[in-house]
């Protein structure tokens, strides 16, 4: 049988995990303590009050309080100046696709009230594209978002989180920010495909392809002052293909911002901050750059614009319509 204590210690705490206003948490307490709180003459302080409620457990790590630094959270994500959340986290720290629909979606609101002040998360501005971007958007992923009972949906555009909810985003942020813990899933991994009848595993192997890890450079500057902005250059080049979009950022960085070492994270960042849909790899696209003589890809970490790259972009661009040929 357990003890008094222990009965007493369980229902308090299921108590309290069922009030989700902490205000009324503290005033319970408050109460509690000022009724009970005495032991002759000797005053239990809420701290001491509260830590006979913990597990006795060697302790953990807490996971760390967020902090912004000005409009970033070093490692999850950038607030830029027009509003627009980019998230730089590496990996989700995932089991499944649908267990990182899920975490993302809890880290995009719990990141979006951190850097914003706003409780209320869009749809289809921030969760969505989140969502698509790490491959984790299709209905299995969207019913289980629906069904977590800490995910509220405002209306069909927003969602925020309970009390609940905010907990558990702040234990994935500690544990996306925690290099000694790795994920089991990525969304560059191809799933093995279903072995047909009577075949067996050396009859033929799975085609694993994996694609390099990429990451925004946070203290590039795509609206410098007293420059043009990517945006603006983009609006009068007008690039439609990759090949184009590629050699483009190249040669804005390289001319513009004076940036001589362009890596793929790089060109990276000028996707993401433009917006445009990533080629399923990027690092493909820049090697067929190089093969059709638009940009030097030989060193990943030093892309250079070439002279046929720097025509492209200097005299074929925007490309010229019929009648003005």
């Amino acid at each position: 049988m357990p003890s008094d204590e222990i009965l007493a210690m369980g229902i308090i705490d299921d108590t309290l995990n069922g009030i989700d206003d902490p205000d009324v948490v503290e005033r319970v307490l408050a109460w509690a303590l000022k009724k009970y709180g005495t032991n002759g003459n000797q005053t239990i302080r809420l701290d001491q009050a509260t830590a006979t409620t913990q597990d006795t457990s060697p302790p953990t790590e807490k996971p760390p309080v967020l902090s912004p630094k000005g409009n970033e959270i070093e490692g999850i994500a950038i607030l830029e100046p027009e509003g627009k959340i980019v998230f730089t986290l590496r990996d989700i720290k995932a089991d499944s696709k649908v267990d990182a629909g899920v975490k993302l979606t809890l880290l995009a609101a719990y990141v979006h009230e951190n850097l914003t002040g706003n409780e209320e998360c869009s749809r289809r501005e921030v969760i969505n594209p989140l969502l698509k971007e790490w491959r984790a958007y299709d209905g299995g992923v969207r019913g289980e978002i629906a069904n977590h009972n800490g995910i509220i949906s405002v209306n069909n555009r927003t969602i925020k989180l309970d009390r609940h909810a905010k907990l558990e985003a702040k234990k994935i942020v500690a544990r996306v920010l925690d290099s000694k813990i790795m994920g089991t899933w990525s969304p560059n991994r191809i799933s093995k495909p279903k072995k047909k009848a009577g075949e067996t595993s050396s009859d033929k192997k799975t085609k694993k392809v994996s694609f390099p890890s990429l990451s925004i450079v946070a203290k590039l500057n795509l609206r410098p002052t007293n420059k043009v902005s990517l945006n603006d250059f983009v609006a009068q080049k007008k690039p439609t293909t990759h090949f184009e979009k590629c050699t483009l950022c190249a040669h804005y960085l390289h001319d513009t911002l004076s940036i001589e070492a362009i890596s793929m994270d790089h060109i990276y960042t000028c996707y993401k901050h433009m917006q445009w849909r990533l080629p399923t790899d990027l690092s493909n696209m820049l090697a067929q750059a190089g093969t059709k003589g638009l940009l030097d890809v030989r060193n990943r970490s030093n892309i250079h614009v070439t002279n046929i790259g720097s025509n492209l972009i200097e005299h074929d661009l925007p490309k010229k319509s019929r009648d003005e040929k």
